[in-house]
């Protein structure tokens, strides 16, 4: 029988996995300012709301799965860039 506490330590060891990550993936962005027009606040995959440039590499974002976490695209959620699952014995 799993314990709770190892469950939830499996988890949040997984979720910090993905956060970290994000972090480094999304470091790599151009996120400062637009290519386009260097309007501030760019967020990578989503269309400049002054110039409408958006970037071919998207921004990536955290979303819970049944067995851990994914990182995945703002703009299309399907779009999986790393898993981060709980181990097999604790599912």
């Amino acid at each position: 029988m799993i314990r709770d506490y190892d469950l939830e330590k499996a988890f949040a060891d997984a979720k910090a996995k993905t956060e970290g990550f994000i972090e480094s993936y999304n470091a790599k962005l151009p996120t400062e300012e637009c290519p386009g027009c260097h309007q501030a606040g760019h967020l990578p995959g989503l269309p400049c709301p002054e110039c409408g440039h958006e970037e071919e590499v998207a921004f990536v974002i955290k979303l819970d799965t049944e067995f851990g976490y994914d990182a995945v695209e703002i703009r299309n959620r399907r779009k999986v860039i790393a898993s981060f699952r709980v181990e097999e014995e604790f599912t």
